[in-house]
């Protein structure tokens, strides 16, 4: 039931495949089958006309082969049951289900318009858009959560754009109610690589965290056109996210809100217990951000491109949508992004025994660095109002005032800091546990930019996760940490690490960047534990023309 990428759409005439070109003409003697929208591995998707109520509809018929599997059959029922239950003006509604000879079927609403998915291939929305559009979604898993349902595969294909402006999420057929026996007791593992929060993928509880993560994949992409984890596999772009946070959005995009970007990396958060504990608090930043409706051209089908050859895995479609031209959906766009190898996508579907196993060697593959276009946006000009600081305009020196000894902590390659240079880190001294071995709070280092500026931002790149850092400032190199003023910290950075003031008014000659918390493992040496950075960039306003 995998495929590489979210569902495979065809043309409303494909060549004969399992279990859907056999469906019957009309469903229990009321469902008449008009016009085939789309084939997945799962299901086919049909424009159809409820003779009773004389409607359009949408029908989706499970193949025939999933059919007359029982542990099939229930998850299709189970659909039903938990999306029947759910009445909301953001999500797709359920009409009707039943079985016809060899064919299970559900009846939907048919929802004129797009998938957020067909928008993404032409490239980042708005801001103002993907922030309306994610409060719609959020309120509809908000409403779904508070009635015990979780959707557990949110992701573009699901996000419908109706041609009135409505946003409906649809394809509740991987959620299940709290209270009801869980499908997934036995470690299955349900979801789609790209979205899959951490917890879905090692197999443990599933909560209304897990579609809040899911939600958060989804805007970063809208965002960025880009997705946060990409591997060469479904099961390496899974397994990403369970070592490393995503690169910071305004790394990628400047002009996205800075309150954008905490709620996004509060959403994405690693742990379920890191995010927010419900979509209130991300509804409300969403919609002090959104645009107050959508734009034309979000509202209209996109123009289809010429069907490239499809899967045989097939995929899931995921929407009762229409106003597709005849075409159809039918993959991805020839010579996009999409298309690239190496952001393909899958639905997960492994044993928990078997996933973790796989992960646990995957990860070996798995290189924590960005993009060089991603790197080089992220340490190079900063653009607009801002400009980076001259590596050759800078000082540093190692800050270690808690010291039982020479205060050193490999000053020698402090320098690799800025030498531009990923494979010549600075790393601090290592340590007995993780606590600094339980000589000192924390260490660091300072750096003088030459002269007092306003600061706007720093860029560092951890080569080890899960590290507190701070950013101080001072009007003098202060031998106290308490004389430093703490401008901005990061709690279990990673990655891209960016520290911002919240005050747009810091003017600072001397900042220091202070390592505090827990350290992480050393790679280098067993039983020790040390903080490994290997770049830093010092991004403020251009001096005044006055």
């Amino acid at each position: 039931m995998s495929d590489s990428a979210d569902e495979t759409w065809t043309s409303p005439s494909p060549p004969s495949q399992s279990g859907s070109a056999t469906a019957p003409q009309t469903l229990a003697n009321r469902y008449r089958l008009d016009e085939r929208l789309a084939i997945g591995g799962m299901a086919t998707v049909w424009r159809a006309w409820d003779d009773v109520l004389a409607r359009e509809v949408a029908v989706k018929v499970l193949h025939v082969h999933l059919a007359a599997d029982d542990g099939f059959r229930e998850r299709f029922r189970r659909e039903a049951i938990s999306a029947a239950n759910l009445s909301h003006p953001n999500i797709v509604g359920l009409y009707d289900t039943g079985r016809d000879g060899e064919q299970t079927f559900l009846v939907m609403e048919l929802v004129p318009g797009s998938t957020l998915k067909d928008h993404l291939a032409d490239g980042p929305l708005g801001i103002g858009q993907v922030a309306r559009i994610g409060a719609q979604v959020a309120r509809a898993l908000a409403y779904a959560h508070a009635r015990g349902l979780v959707h557990r595969d949110v992701k573009p294909a699901n996000i419908l754009l109706a041609r009135d402006g409505t946003v409906k999420v649809t394809d509740f057929g991987i959620a299940k109610a709290d209270q009801s026996e869980d499908l997934t007791s036995t470690g299955t593992v349900l979801g789609t690589a790209a979205y899959v929060s951490p917890e879905q993928i090692r197999g443990e509880e599933v909560t209304g965290a897990a579609d809040q993560y899911s939600l958060g994949v989804v805007l970063y992409e809208a965002l960025t056109s880009e997705q946060p984890f990409q591997g060469d596999s479904p099961l390496l772009t899974a397994a990403q996210r369970l070592e490393h946070d995503a690169t910071p959005v305004r790394a990628v995009r400047q002009d996205v809100p800075r309150a954008l970007e905490v709620t996004l990396e509060r959403m994405m958060a690693r742990e379920p217990d890191q995010r927010y504990p419900d979509l209130t608090a991300v509804t409300e930043t969403l919609t002090e951000h959104a645009d107050t409706e959508l734009e034309a051209h979000l509202l209209k089908p996109r123009p289809e491109p010429a069907p490239p050859a499809t899967d045989d895995a097939g995929g899931e479609p995921t929407g009762a949508r229409a106003g597709e031209p005849t075409g159809g959906r039918a993959g991805e766009p020839t010579g996009g992004r999409a298309n690239d190898p190496t952001r393909r996508r899958g639905i997960l579907r492994w044993t928990l025994t078997g996933l973790l196993a796989a992960v646990a060697g995957a990860l070996l593959w798995v290189s924590p660095a960005p993009s060089s276009l991603t790197e080089r946006l992220w340490f190079g000009d900063g653009g607009g109002d801002v400009q980076t600081v001259p590596a050759e305009e800078i000082a540093l020196r190692t800050y270690d005032p808690q010291s039982q000894g020479d205060g050193s902590e490999n000053d020698e390659d402090l320098s690799h800091l800025l030498d531009g240079d990923q494979e010549t880190p600075w790393i601090t001294e290592h340590y007995e546990s993780a606590a600094f071995g339980g000589l000192k709070e924390g260490v660091g280092f300072t750096m003088d930019v030459g002269r007092p500026r306003n600061i706007e931002e720093v860029r560092l790149r951890a080569q080890l996760s899960g590290l507190d850092v701070q950013l101080r400032v001072a009007e003098a190199l202060e031998p106290q940490l308490s004389d430093w003023q703490l401008v901005d910290e990061v709690v279990n950075g990673s990655g891209l690490i960016s520290l911002q003031p919240e005050n747009p008014n810091v003017r600072a000659r001397y900042l220091l960047v202070w390592i505090t918390g827990e350290l992480p493992s050393s790679p280098y040496s067993p039983d020790r534990y040390a903080a490994e950075f290997s770049q830093v960039s010092v991004l403020a306003q251009p001096p005044s023309s006055s």
